[in-house]
């Protein structure tokens, strides 16, 4: 509906701050994964595009929130909308319009800008957390409960600095971002990898998010938005041209205005057809480019769009006479449990 969603947010709490609306929020996206699967298998072209509208906006509700726990809860939310329209794109009789639609609400997220905005308020916390260590860090800490104890200046100083390194790395572009945040990471390392260092920095040490983790999830969810639409983008083509593109620069200018480029090398993602699916990746968290591998380890961004088997196949296997359980199967929509 558009404004915007304000949570009550007890910051004075520190990083002790509780988020129980960002669970409700992985609640909220269960609920419309249901309901997006129930409209495709009731043949509800249009009630499924509602839903998958509505579960890749609800992140938007806490894209404002100046907190990390908050815009990584935005990555993994879109990750879920992502991969479900990717999985019904092939069996649901979109319309034009719907497909427009679905294509602009994947293109509004910009997810590196939202873990800068994280950082921003991780700074504010942090340093607050430097005037009352215990009572920011809660008990589990081991730090002493008392009002002399704080961090020191050269601490502080030291924190803001690489604060500000990890800000102005994360203003840069794809994939200049994840080198520079690489490198303030190291930076951090060098000073706490002695025991000395870590004593001397220590509350540096323990009030420092993994942004170096953070960066690149924000690369995985603005590399997902990009293969989706791009999919979509393929779909387009091929209802007018009545066959799959070639390679992906088929698409350009109609459809794309350029190939999208992977956030991790800042090359055009891929696009591979299998005899069963297509594939379009890009390279994973090691940021090599490992052939469009689809293992539990993500060693490449791989986003799979089935192929679906012509009418005239479809026939020819029902003739052929299949029995009850495997009629049942068939009737799955793919990433559905048929229990």
């Amino acid at each position: 509906m558009g404004g915007a969603a304000r949570f009550p947010l007890e910051f004075d709490q520190g990083f002790a701050m509780l988020l129980p609306h960002a669970q409700q929020m992985r609640t909220c996206s269960r609920i419309l994964s249901l309901e997006a699967h129930v409209k495709a298998h009731q043949g509800d072209a249009k009630g499924t595009t509602e839903a998958l509208l509505a579960l890749a906006t609800i992140d938007k509700s806490l894209e404002n929130q100046p907190v990390l726990v908050s815009q990584l809860v935005c990555v993994a939310l879109q990750g879920i909308a992502t991969n479900l329209t990717g999985r019904l794109l092939p069996y649901v009789d979109f319309s034009d319009e719907d497909l427009v639609r679905l294509r602009r609400v994947f293109q509004q997220d910009d997810f590196k800008s939202g873990i800068a905005h994280g950082v921003i308020g991780e700074r504010v916390i942090g340093s607050e957390a430097f005037k009352s260590p215990a009572k920011s860090l809660g008990p589990d800490t081991g730090l002493p409960n008392r009002s002399f104890f704080r961090g020191s200046n050269e601490d502080l100083a030291f924190y803001l600095e690489i604060q500000t390194d990890l800000h102005e790395a994360m203003e840069t572009g794809y994939p200049a971002a994840l080198d520079h945040v690489d490198k303030v990471h190291d930076k951090l390392m060098v000073k706490l990898d002695t025991p000395f260092g870590k004593i001397r920095y220590i509350m540096t040490g323990l009030t420092l998010p993994a942004t170096t983790a953070a960066v690149r999830a924000a690369a995985r969810g603005d590399a997902r938005n990009r293969c989706i639409d791009t999919a979509i983008a393929i779909e387009q083509f091929r209802r007018r041209e009545g066959k799959l593109p070639e390679t992906l620069d088929e698409l350009v200018p109609d459809f794309l205005e350029s190939v999208p480029l992977d956030p991790f090398d800042g090359k055009p993602i891929r696009y591979v057809v299998k005899t069963d699916a297509y594939l379009l990746y890009t390279c994973g968290r090691d940021r090599v480019d490992d052939g469009g591998i689809e293992d539990d380890q993500m060693t490449d961004e791989v986003l799979r769009i089935d192929l679906k088997p012509s009418d005239e196949a479809s026939e020819d296997s029902s003739s052929a006479g299949r029995d009850k359980n495997e009629v049942e199967s068939a009737d799955v929509l793919p990433g559905e449990n048929p229990e």
